[in-house]
């Protein structure tokens, strides 16, 4: 246990971080496994499996027809089992999702960056404007 600022402090076991005596801890936030985890295992495990099913039931191959008002038979198509174009398209929307949010994202680092700035200058101009106090003037003070 330690003492600081007139609270208790003990060492969580393991880790080497400090927690005050009082504070409420989540269950299995331990060194076993942090609630998260489990969560994260719950979801990923049962999709995991599901994923894996749906790969052997769709083996057979698609075809892709790239000629949408069909003038050539079968010029413009590619052939490739169904999951292949599931994860392909899927890959896709996340990659347009992420473009799509790219200047959204660079207007808010834009902003975060201003902001730090001012709120930098402000701290500047608050600490030269605060008065400097010696040992000489905390003597003249009468209580």
């Amino acid at each position: 246990m330690i003492l600081a600022g007139g609270r208790v402090l003990r060492r969580r076991s393991g880790r080497g971080q400090i927690a005050a005596a009082g504070s409420v801890f989540l269950p299995f936030q331990g060194n076993f496994m942090s609630f998260k985890k489990i969560c994260g295992f719950i979801i990923f495990v049962p999709l995991a499996v599901v994923m894996a099913a749906f790969i052997i039931a769709n083996r057979h191959f698609v075809a892709l027809n790239l000629d949408i008002f069909g003038r050539i038979d079968g010029g413009y198509s590619l052939t490739a089992p169904l999951f292949v174009w599931l994860f392909a398209f899927l890959a896709l929307g996340f990659a347009a999702g992420a473009l799509t949010m790219l200047p959204g994202l660079y207007k808010m680092r834009k902003s975060r960056h201003r902001l730090e700035a001012d709120n930098n200058r402000l701290h500047k101009d608050l600490a030269a404007q605060k008065p400097q106090h010696d040992a000489a003037s905390l003597d003249d003070i009468h209580l």
